[in-house]
């Protein structure tokens, strides 16, 4: 049977009395006392068995599917709350269950645990922030193991990859090629013709696009175990990767070419408009976070 149980959090404001001395008391008056802020709410779900074979998305509370977390995704929507714990008695893990956390803090305190090479993962592989995003850390998983466990479990820790950077603005009027001219002569049919004594131009190379925008960082694991001789755990950590640059932005338009009134050929004809700008640097990768273990009471980091 499957309960749920909200454990609520109470914020307590301490307000501290002021004692106001006599005017010719030289004692200052007390200063209040700093506002003491809780930890957020964590809500907290007991469950007596958890068994899946599927890869299951994590969204405020709830492990959904594939078809679910593509609605979900489809509503583009930020979480309200970041922080869970699960209280499970029985988690059965088959060998395609792969449970994403999607960046949220969770916390599993597992009765018993049976995993045939089963994954937990914090993104999906190749997961992105949206265009000018950076990417999300992996928030935090602590996995306590409470009594015994069979099989192997895998904790990929892995940041989201950062959104793509912004084009560059578009040009303006100081990336125009400049206008050419010819020298002011009275015009004749049969020429010669004026003196060019200034040269048309192409327009400037367009701007440099904005860099991508960071990778998350992995985000930390902590896992809790007793001594199991039948129960292995592996542990990845791959950064959420720099997303690209911007695309540059387009070329100043061509100056035009200088116009001789007795022979309009080239009237209202341009140079070769500007290349577009270069595409902007890579950004950063993220950080790895720290992976601990703690098997029978000794914690390695």
């Amino acid at each position: 049977m499957t309960k749920s149980l909200l454990v609520g959090c109470t914020f307590f404001l301490l307000t501290a009395c002021v004692e106001v001395k006599n005017a010719n008391q030289n004692q200052p008056a007390m200063e209040p006392a700093p506002e003491v802020v809780a930890e957020p709410a964590l809500e907290t779900q007991e469950l007596s068995r958890f068994e899946t074979n599927q890869p299951l998305y994590f969204w405020e509370g709830q492990f959904l599917d594939e078809q679910q977390w593509s609605e979900v995704r489809a509503q583009n929507q930020a979480p309200q709350k970041l922080d869970y714990e699960f209280v499970i008695d029985e988690m059965i893990l088959g060998p395609n269950a792969i449970l994403y956390t999607n960046g949220f803090n969770v916390r599993f305190h597992i009765g018993h645990l049976v995993s045939e090479e089963a994954l937990i993962a914090t993104f999906p592989t190749g997961q992105t922030a949206e265009l000018g995003q950076p990417g999300r850390d992996g928030g935090k998983i602590i996995f306590n193991l409470k009594s015994q466990a069979q099989g192997f479990l895998r904790f990929e820790m892995r940041g989201e990859n950062g959104g793509k950077g912004l084009t560059a603005d578009g040009p303006d009027a100081s990336m125009a090629g400049v206008d050419g001219a010819f020298e002011n002569t009275v015009c004749t049919q049969k020429g010669p013709f004026p003196r060019v004594v200034r040269e048309a131009t192409d327009g400037q190379q367009g701007r440099t696009g904005h860099p991508g925008f960071a990778g998350g960082a992995t985000g930390t694991l902590e896992i809790i175990q007793p001594l199991t001789p039948d129960f292995l755990t592996g542990e990845d950590q791959i950064p959420g990767q720099g997303g690209p640059g911007g695309d540059g932005g387009g070329g100043g338009i061509g100056g035009l070419y200088p116009i001789y009134k007795c022979l309009p050929l080239f009237a209202g004809k341009r140079k070769e408009t500007g290349p577009i700008g270069n595409t902007g640097p890579k950004g950063p990768d993220g950080a790895k976070d720290k992976v601990c273990k703690t098997i029978a009471g000794v914690r390695s980091c």
